[in-house]
């Protein structure tokens, strides 16, 4: 199964932040480079790998990724519901007052890894491809 969806929006999000977009271009080109074949998790534990991260695009909204989703678990978990987007974690997030962002812009920091979640800080849903 593959799926596709935003790991990030470029809004303010559910946590008040925004994602600065220079920032979040140049750091996921890096995780790219780090993490050619990067492992997706399901919620963000590693003891749940889920797939394969096949690609990242940066559109208007934000960043989407294809996952190619091999676990039998989170194909499941996909199909029922249960896991309805993407968000990727931020290690060591350099964060800066804004008036138009209440909790700061995400301004540096490095992408560790990228999850199927059950609920983001944004609003993008999965696309599952094919169907």
């Amino acid at each position: 199964m593959k799926v596709s969806g935003l790991i990030a929006g470029m809004g303010v999000d559910l946590d008040g932040q925004v994602m600065d977009r220079d920032w979040l271009t140049k750091a996921l080109d890096d995780f790219k480079i780090q993490h050619p074949s990067a492992a997706v998790t399901i919620d963000f534990d590693p003891g749940q790998p889920a797939g394969t991260c096949e690609s990242i695009t940066m559109t208007d909204e934000g960043p989407v990724a294809v996952v190619d989703v091999w676990s039998d678990k989170a194909e499941r978990l996909i199909r029922s519901g249960a896991l309805r987007s993407m968000a990727l974690s931020i290690r060591k997030a350099v964060v800066e007052a804004a008036i138009y962002a209440p909790n700061g812009v995400i301004r540096g920091g490095t992408i560790n890894n990228i999850s199927l979640v059950s609920e983001a800080t944004h609003i993008g849903p999965l696309t599952v491809e094919g169907s």
